[in-house]
């Protein structure tokens, strides 16, 4: 029960990717611009959402193995909802929506990872103690 606690956001935010994932699509009129690729986009927007929401709720981790951890949920999760929705016509499966996905999965780790970094070396200048020369 602890754990729903802590990945509350992440819980409403998979389910909510689950749901929009079966559904079935909303018929698009021709007066609405369609950009090519678009489901693609939305795909990678949904993954990158849900893995940073996990990074986030996974407070004091900045190990690497939490980041893979949490990769390897989201690439699996999007692998998941891609077999299933072969179950769920008018869905289809597509490897080109999964890639969208483990793209959308890695990309924010990438940059938190990045952040922390940085962040990381600055706290160490500061350890050196005296002024930095210019």
């Amino acid at each position: 029960m602890k754990i729903i606690f802590k990945y509350k956001l992440s819980i409403v935010i998979a389910i909510a990717i689950f749901y929009l994932s079966i559904m079935k699509p909303p018929k698009i009129g021709t007066d609405i611009l369609v950009v090519n690729y678009c489901d693609k986009i939305i795909h990678f927007l949904m993954y990158a959402i849900f893995t940073t929401s996990l990074a986030l709720e996974t407070k004091n981790s900045n190990k690497i193995y939490i980041y893979f951890i949490i990769l390897l949920i989201s690439t699996i999760f999007g692998g998941a909802i891609e077999i299933l929705q072969s179950y769920f016509p008018p869905r289809t499966a597509s490897w080109g929506d999964f890639i969208a996905d483990a793209i959308g999965s890695a990309l924010p780790l990438v940059i938190i990872s990045l952040f922390w970094i940085y962040d990381y070396g600055h706290k160490q200048k500061g350890k050196a103690g005296g002024i930095e020369p210019d």
